[in-house]
């Protein structure tokens, strides 16, 4: 189908960005250079929209002239919200009045007042813009396309689908995609896939992670830098990192070293309190960076320690084509996606982090410039042979396969 009378929406309703907000915008810019798109409309929370302005690395693409930014406003969205966590707090299991209340806080409403016949639906991120979408693929023509980014909020997502759809209504122009094949088993283990199917929903997952291709810094050389370049949250275990810096720092191991952590949130100030000294010295650094690939192209090591698996993480393949040693954690689906005979991975405890990442750290110069070398050719084979972007861009030009 030709898209020249067509516009593509893309949804979110986070309120900062994080690795599906940033993938959003980019994946927008990469589709508005190779569609034909009438338009692309960028549907966000206010919050969100002031999150994309402020980014250093982002907000350039937010002139893009196929671009509409729509920022999604409801007057009665918190009168919503507070009825719904009253009803959570109360235990009111009545069905009936989850379900109606789940619609109420959704983008339903909105969607259908403005979407248009023909218009492809890309739901990336939040529980109200997922359900609108959802419920809108239920009796619209549209196609519409749900994305499923991570596992912590499986469980929730399962009972809200069950809720909305008990009756197993048609959603024949519905594909859900999983951003890797590890979630998407998880999210099957909690609806079977015979569940979708009979709803007519194409369910599956991508063939690989969105990889943005980068210009190379000219005349950029290595210096003795670790990074750990995630959100300062519990799964991303920058605590635990920050306690085997501390450890490895006080017996005097990384000496000419330094340790950049990139990230932002509510774990910072335990990781600043546990590498004081050593941030007052510039040793050590911790905050956020609006150009991690400047970062990446000066580091040597870059460490991943994702409770649930580090695969598809975005920061990675950023690492892995600065030529990058990574330091992976031994878990998920990360040695099975990432098998590459220079990776080092490791367990989540402090003895092994720190075994792994001093093996690293001891390696000698020659070694360090032939896994660079070896890093850049894996991610370019990833570039060539799996790359989310194809998969997105056949997903917006054909039917879904249920159909």
């Amino acid at each position: 189908m030709s898209t020249t009378k067509r516009e593509l929406w893309l949804l979110s309703d986070g309120d900062g960005i994080g690795g599906a907000e940033s993938r959003m915008i980019k994946v927008a810019a990469k589709i508005s250079e190779v569609t034909d798109f009438r338009q692309i409309n960028i549907l966000v929370t206010e919050e969100l929209y002031q999150s994309y302005n402020n980014h250093k690395s982002l907000n350039h693409l937010l002139s893009n002239k196929k671009f509409k930014f729509v920022i999604y406003k409801d007057p009665l969205q918190k009168l919503w919200n507070l009825f719904f966590n009253l009803a959570q707090s109360l235990d009111i299991n009545k069905k009936a009045v989850e379900r109606y209340l789940i619609k109420k806080r959704s983008w339903i409403s909105f969607l259908r007042k403005h979407v248009k016949k023909n218009d492809v639906i890309h739901c990336y991120m939040g529980d109200n813009a997922r359900n609108g979408s959802f419920i809108f693929s239920q009796k619209a023509e549209n196609k519409v396309i749900i994305e499923i980014t991570n596992n912590r909020y499986l469980d929730r997502l399962v009972h809200q689908f069950k809720i909305l759809n008990q009756k197993g209504v048609s959603h024949k122009n519905c594909i859900i995609r999983s951003v890797s094949e590890r979630v998407h088993k998880n999210l099957t283990s909690g609806l079977n896939e015979d569940w979708f199917k009979k709803r007519g929903i194409d369910i599956g997952f991508y063939s690989g992670p969105f990889i943005e291709s980068k210009k190379s810094l000219d005349n950029s050389e290595k210096e003795r830098v670790i990074i750990f370049p995630h959100r300062f949250v519990g799964p991303k275990n920058g605590v635990l990192f920050s306690k085997v810096i501390k450890e490895l720092l006080q017996q005097r191991k990384l000496e000419g070293w330094r340790i950049l952590f990139r990230g932002i949130g509510s774990d910072e100030t335990e990781i600043k309190q546990n590498l004081a000294p050593w941030i007052d010295s510039g040793q050590v650094e911790v905050g956020y960076s609006h150009n991690l690939y400047v970062d990446f192209q000066k580091s040597l090591i870059a460490v991943s320690l994702i409770t649930t698996g580090s695969y598809p993480s975005q920061s990675l393949f950023e690492a892995m084509q600065a030529g990058c040693m990574l330091l992976i954690s031994d878990s998920g689906n990360s040695r099975k996606e990432f098998s590459h005979p220079d990776i080092q991975f490791t367990g989540l405890d402090k003895d092994s982090i720190k075994k792994n990442l001093l093996h690293l750290v001891n390696k000698d110069r020659s070694e360090f410039q032939r896994i660079e070398k070896s890093m850049k050719e894996y991610f370019n084979w990833f570039v060539e042979n799996r790359n989310q972007l194809n998969d997105v861009m056949e997903l917006y030009h054909t039917k879904p396969k249920n159909v």
